[in-house]
């Protein structure tokens, strides 16, 4: 496990800080080669890491080209001033009415690391916070929990809304068409195709492309 500082001085050429998940635990993003050099390096030194099966090297600068398509989005929306508190994780501190109604606010998002730590942390500020987590798993919780760890840690509870969700494996291909013929025979046939399949087969899925991302934590 390493520590911010810790991991932005081991970061070979290329590799960013995408993410700091708490004290020592953060996530590194660039290109493939370079991070699974570094995942080897990590691990011969005892470091424990684990590869994130992502499709970009998020908040690195791989997301540069999108940022600006992405500004220009968002400017397109009526931004408005926060009703209730938000904490910020491009910040870590409480969102701000000027950051919440600025596009460029939103783009630098892309590719700044993640400050989820330290937003988790002025939760502390709260009496007995709940955590609620939204979406497939219970990761963040736990990342919430040892960033709350302490003595002075408040009182706190955590719900996983979806803590066994999976994903829905693919459909199934469509059933053959029915099309009888004889190899002799090479005249024009009507095929029997059922209305609620379609008749061209579905594409091959793509292959994912190395994980371009790392965790390391304990």
């Amino acid at each position: 496990m390493l520590s911010e500082a810790e991991a932005t001085g081991a970061l070979p050429q290329g590799v960013e800080l995408a993410a700091v998940n708490g004290k020592r635990s953060v996530t590194l993003a660039g290109p493939e080669a370079a991070i699974a050099e570094l995942a080897a390096r990590f691990e011969r030194s005892g470091v424990g890491c684990r590869r994130l099966q992502t499709s970009h090297a998020f908040h690195s600068a791989a997301m540069e080209p999108a940022m600006a398509p992405f500004r220009e989005a968002v400017a397109g929306v009526e931004l408005r001033a926060p009703e209730i508190p938000i904490v910020s994780t491009l910040t870590g501190d409480w969102l701000l009415a000027a950051e919440a109604t600025d596009p460029g606010y939103w783009a630098r998002q892309l590719r700044r690391p993640v400050r989820y730590g330290e937003a988790v942390a002025r939760l502390r500020e709260l009496s007995r916070p709940l955590l609620l987590e939204v979406g497939s798993g219970a990761g963040l919780i736990r990342l919430a929990r040892q960033a709350l760890a302490g003595e002075d840690a408040p009182e706190s509870r955590g719900v996983a809304s979806l803590p066994e969700a999976v994903e829905v494996p693919p459909a199934p291909p469509p059933p053959p068409i029915d099309c009888a013929t004889s190899p002799s025979d090479q005249s024009p046939k009507v095929c029997s195709v059922p209305r609620s399949v379609a008749v061209t087969a579905p594409p091959s899925p793509p292959v994912p492309p190395p994980p371009p991302m790392l965790a390391v934590n304990p």
